[in-house]
């Protein structure tokens, strides 16, 4: 057992939301997860920074397990959905920590 452990759903309860997921071939199942779009400068060729918002999830190792290819709806982003791109370990020992999901908005 980690002084951690427990945290994680403290947080989740705090500023998490429902997300509906799907991972076919199964239905959707809504769970909860913290979605945010980070804001990043990223360098381009001539050295000045461009700006980025990259969407990121953010859900508890004992919630789901999102693999690369998933949907996700957040409910944070109404009428918006995302495909799993990487997912990030948790750098937490903590046994409910978050696992980071580096999102991709789908466009029609």
């Amino acid at each position: 057992m980690s002084v951690f452990d427990g945290m994680t759903g403290v947080l989740d309860e705090a500023f998490g939301a429902p997300v509906t997921w799907t991972a076919a071939p199964a239905g959707p199942v809504t769970i909860s997860g913290v979605f945010r779009e980070e804001v990043l400068d990223e360098p381009i060729a001539d050295g000045r920074p461009d700006t980025l918002a990259v969407p990121m999830l953010r859900v508890r190792k004992t919630v789901a397990l999102l693999a690369r290819g998933h949907l996700v709806q957040p409910s944070a982003a109404p009428g918006r959905s995302f495909t799993v791109l990487r997912v990030i370990p948790a750098s937490s020992p903590a046994a409910d920590a978050f696992l980071l999901y580096i999102l991709e908005e789908v466009t029609s």
